[in-house]
């Protein structure tokens, strides 16, 4: 029937056929594409090109975003192609669908040339609004257009040139103007979901940052008419959805749906504990002071030949000696595992004060090397994060990939990518952003699996705590003013995640604790606990001689042991102190509440 009406039109028209517009083929090619008729649509497209009625930018983008929709590139970009062919000036819709449909055919550096070229657009559109009505500048058009010449042997690589066959330049630069004078926030949001499909969270980062930079929380939106106003209500449109692509990339990166299938993984993320700063400062210390073994041949300083000969044969011996008795500790541990286990409880807590530092290594020093200082290159399992390498043995954390300062990709933790987060998340607090519970859930697990624990402690306070049913409701005025988040619910995935860290910590920390314990059986030959192991152990050799070297390993290894052991409790009491403000904020889950109480109790 619409194409019966619009045949009608045509022959009872009095318009000349250049001057009928698209309008009314595009509403019938819409209908069809409705329908899931893309071949009778496309007739409809060619049938305007026999009659004469040249078609529009909508015509070309209602066929891209079909096109788009069904994931077919090509043919998008062969209409893409078309409507330069045919002299119609690309907007910002074209360009958002053409980095829409690179995003979904995962090719992101293709949407970032578009992206690139819609910016590049918008520069040429100041300019000639500067101008106030003067010349074109012909060469900053082509300059812009040729970065989609990179591959030409490409066939889905569009040929834009700024000469075309059809229409008035002067109206094609009137309305490329109009489009590119002030861009869409939705661009960036099309770039962030395309990062989120990529998997590049550093690039969304930017991309974040750029947008909050030419739009800010608090301003006016373009499409809403331009009303200046502090109502976050037009800001909201699409700041929401972009925080919600960045939080989702981040946690897509990090990895949380991987843990959540294999709980094994969780290790990546806590392979070494975080440090206190009273053990950070003694590692330092230590690292200093193993860098005057090691030297460099240009080094002003740098001790005679012998000399560092000397140090560098000791400090190789000394690790040798490390593996051997960490080796013994594991077999030890394998054997007598029932009776470290029990001893595991009674034993006493190690404390900062019980640790007898060692900050040096002045036994392994040679008696003549007092004034060396050079590069480090351990190859031992002292040092903490941030202080020196992470140890050798610790899994690469392949999913967290951020940008080095030289612009290129570089492999990094799951917990700088997660503080990157945290630092943005307060920005918005202070801007008055309005987080929803989407935000609230995908940045949860960022948090957790970022290890971000002061922040997480810092928002779960802020939170007003879920009344149960039932139960009499709270002063509504008081929860205004005490928390800033309300009717906030945390879903039982990042409660199962907390609850999978909690107990990692808490295997961890054991782990340090029974490796201490199988020491001070072994250094203190008079102890009870030497006498009881040495009665009822089963691997033998407790009382076994062992020379100098090895019982300073021992005693250093145990101190590592016991700093390890410090920190691993300080983080396991901070997940206990997440738990207990998580469970006022999961509702009447009782699975997720018993999860935690378990963990807790545990």
């Amino acid at each position: 029937r619409a194409e019966a009406e619009l045949r009608y039109l045509l022959e009872n028209t009095r318009l000349a056929r250049d001057r009928i517009p698209a309008r009314p083929f595009n509403y019938l090619i819409l209908g069809h594409l409705h329908h899931g008729k893309g071949l009778r649509a496309m007739q409809i497209y060619e049938n305007m090109g026999r009659l004469g009625i040249k078609p529009d930018v909508y015509t070309f983008s209602i066929l891209m975003r079909s096109y788009a929709l069904s994931r077919n590139l090509r043919n998008c970009m062969r209409v893409f192609n078309e409507m330069i062919r045919v002299g119609v000036a690309p907007d910002l819709v074209i360009y958002t669908i053409l980095i829409w449909a690179f995003g979904v055919a995962k090719r992101a550096d293709s949407a970032e040339l578009v992206f690139e070229q819609v910016v590049h657009e918008q520069q040429w559109a100041q300019e000639l609004v500067q101008k106030q009505g003067g010349d074109k500048p012909h060469a900053s058009a082509p300059e812009a257009l040729d970065v989609y010449t990179k591959d030409p042997n490409q066939p889905d690589w569009p040929e834009l040139l700024d000469s075309s066959d059809g229409g008035d330049s002067n109206t094609m630069d009137l309305m490329r103007t109009r489009s590119f004078l002030n861009l869409d926030p939705v661009v960036y949001v099309a770039m962030l979901k395309v990062y989120c499909i990529a998997r590049r969270p550093m690039r969304a980062l930017a991309t974040w940052e750029r947008l909050i930079k030419n739009y800010p929380v608090v301003q006016w939106n373009p499409r809403k008419g331009g009303v200046l106003s502090k109502s976050l209500h037009y800001t909201g449109s699409f700041h929401l959805p972009a925080l919600t692509l960045l939080l989702r990339t981040v946690r897509r990166s990090i990895g949380v749906s991987n843990v959540l299938e294999n709980k094994s993984s969780i290790l990546k993320y806590v392979y070494t504990p975080l440090y206190l700063s009273s053990v950070v400062s003694a590692m330092a210390s230590r690292l200093r002071y193993k860098r005057q073994f090691l030297w460099l041949p240009d080094d002003s300083r740098s001790p005679s030949p012998a000399v560092s000969e000397t140090g560098a044969s000791r400090m190789k011996s000394r690790s040798q000696i490390v593996k051997c008795v960490e080796e013994e500790i594991n077999e030890r541990l394998a054997f007598d595992y029932q009776f470290f286990a029990e001893r595991r409880y009674q034993a006493p807590k190690v404390t900062a004060s019980d640790i007898a530092w060692f900050v040096d290594y002045g036994y392994w020093m040679p008696q003549d090397s007092e004034d060396t200082l050079v590069p480090h290159h351990s190859d031992d399992h002292d040092l903490p994060a941030g202080v020196d390498d992470a140890p050798p043995s610790a899994p690469a954390n392949e999913d967290a990939q951020l940008i080095g300062p030289d612009g290129k990709f570089t492999q990094q933790s799951a917990q700088d990518m997660a503080s990157i987060v945290a630092r943005e998340w307060q920005k918005l607090e202070v801007a008055g952003f309005k987080l929803n519970n989407i935000h609230v859930s995908e940045y949860i697990p960022c948090m957790l699996l970022g290890r971000q624990h002061d922040h997480l402690i810092r928002f779960l306070s802020l939170v007003q705590p879920q009344v149960p049913t039932g139960s009499p409701g709270a002063d509504e005025s008081l929860c205004r003013k005490q928390f800033r988040y309300r009717n906030i619910s945390i879903d039982s995935r990042s409660s199962d995640l907390l609850a999978l860290q909690i107990e990692a910590v808490q295997q961890l920390l054991l782990g340090e604790r029974d490796k201490r314990i199988v020491l001070e059986a072994l250094i203190h030959p008079g102890s009870d606990l030497h006498q009881l192991y040495e009665q009822y152990g089963v691997y033998g050799g407790v009382g076994a001689p062992r020379d100098k070297d090895e019982l300073q390993v021992m005693r250093e290894r145990r101190v590592i042991h016991a700093e390890r052991e410090l920190s691993w409790a300080a983080e396991l009491g901070n997940l206990v102190q997440i738990g207990q403000l998580w469970r006022q904020h999961i509702g009447d889950d009782e699975t997720s509440q018993s999860r935690i109480d378990e963990a807790i109790a545990s």
